[in-house]
């Protein structure tokens, strides 16, 4: 009669000691699972701000060819207006 107790505990323990391992793989699979979608999302996050920091230098350097643009056609206003103001000149001291 022990020995079918023994058998039983034995049996039991052994379930039990399944059973554990089965809660265990289950929790370390989901910890991976976890990771793996957390370096993924930091992988996104790092490939989205730098593709912000490119956009932001493209615009950058936009805004510097405009401003190169403005001046140009300020000095061109300037030197049209001395040249009338030439023109004017001449013509008023003939």
């Amino acid at each position: 009669m022990e020995t079918i107790e023994n058998e039983q505990k034995l049996k039991l323990s052994t379930s039990n000691i399944i059973a554990l391992v089965a809660v265990l793989l289950t929790v370390i699979g989901g910890y991976i699972n976890i990771k793996s979608t957390q370096t993924e999302f930091n992988q996104r996050i790092t490939t989205l701000e730098k593709a912000n920091e490119d956009n932001k230098a493209g615009f950058t350097k936009f805004d510097f060819k405009l401003d190169k643009i403005s001046e140009s056609l300020n000095q061109l206003k300037v030197d049209m207006a001395g040249q009338r103001a030439t023109e004017a000149e001449k013509t008023h001291n003939k």
